[in-house]
């Protein structure tokens, strides 16, 4: 699912909390309409109990170079 990663971990809670890994494709800037950004999945995450262990496949702008997204890593 696109541009609702921080309604996924929310409404999965449950599943999240005994789970040991995750790997989420996350956002620097807005993709999609009313996208949540790396902050607000952060946090959801770290909230869980979550640590961020990484970073693999950073996407940047070509004219810019700026980060636009990326898979994090996460762990317990």
């Amino acid at each position: 699912m696109q541009g609702v990663e921080d309604s996924v971990i929310k409404g999965g809670k449950k599943l999240f909390s005994i789970g040991r890994c995750v790997l989420v494709e996350m956002s620097f800037v807005p993709l999609y309409k009313e996208q949540p950004l790396f902050e607000e999945v952060h946090d959801c995450l770290v909230e869980l109990g979550y640590r961020f262990a990484g970073i693999k496949n950073q996407i940047n702008s070509i004219k810019s170079g700026q980060p636009l997204f990326c898979h994090c890593l996460y762990v317990r």
